[in-house]
């Protein structure tokens, strides 16, 4: 019996030694993806919170302004942008974690998506083990979002409310017009250009085939 209870103490340390060992003080979390859409455009998407509804996964109770998105058990909302980072608050029954996204430009159509957040595990041994078993379903939820995230902006008709596409141009002859401007043009300004490029086609007697672009 005593021989017993000796194995039984063992196993307990070793247990509790394994929980110090294998689960930090802090629990870090993060989610790194390549979008195939623009720094600007996933931007757009990630920090205005009244469209996530657009492109969040199925099945989300995605409720609108100031209000917390909720996904499989947790809440989601923007709290402010800190520098080139966005927080969103990851919140459950219990408590609230702060998450910080930062979209970087990878080139002239790619972007980088990282999602980050720290989970403190305190000293406890049992409180390690249910911050590492919520640290896992953050984990997998940011894995579902973000997933949901890269299939809605590889469409580029998501991304710019219209369809692109890249055609060669079969016109014999291009007119092009080129200025600066010390502000960004307005249709005032756009359409100012339309107009001298349709008189210097008109003066040349030329014809035109294709509206302008």
């Amino acid at each position: 019996m005593k021989k017993l209870l000796i194995v039984i103490a063992a196993m307990f340390i070793l247990f509790i030694a394994g929980i110090y060992i294998f689960i930090p003080g802090t629990i870090n979390v993060s989610k790194v993806a390549v979008l195939n859409c623009t720094e600007k455009g996933a931007e757009r998407l990630v920090g205005r919170q009244h469209l996530w509804p657009v492109w969040w996964p199925l099945g989300t109770d995605t409720s609108t302004g100031k209000a917390a998105v909720r996904y499989n058990g947790y809440s989601y909302r923007i709290n402010r942008k800190i520098a080139e980072d966005i927080e969103i608050v990851i919140g459950d029954e219990d408590d609230a974690i702060s998450s910080l996204v930062n979209i970087l430009p990878l080139g002239s159509d790619s972007a980088s998506f990282i999602w980050k957040c720290k989970l403190d595990a305190g000293f406890n041994p049992i409180a390690r083990i249910a911050a590492y078993n919520k640290a896992g379903q953050i984990k997998k939820n940011m894995d579902a979002i973000t997933a949901s995230l890269q299939q809605f902006s590889a469409m580029k008709e998501n991304i710019y409310s219209l369809q692109i596409q890249q055609l060669k141009v079969v016109d014999t002859l291009l007119v092009t017009l080129r200025a600066g401007f010390t502000t960004y043009p307005g249709s005032t300004e756009v359409y100012g250009l339309i107009t001298r490029l349709k008189n210097y086609i008109a003066a040349e007697q030329a014809k035109e085939t294709n509206p302008p672009m």
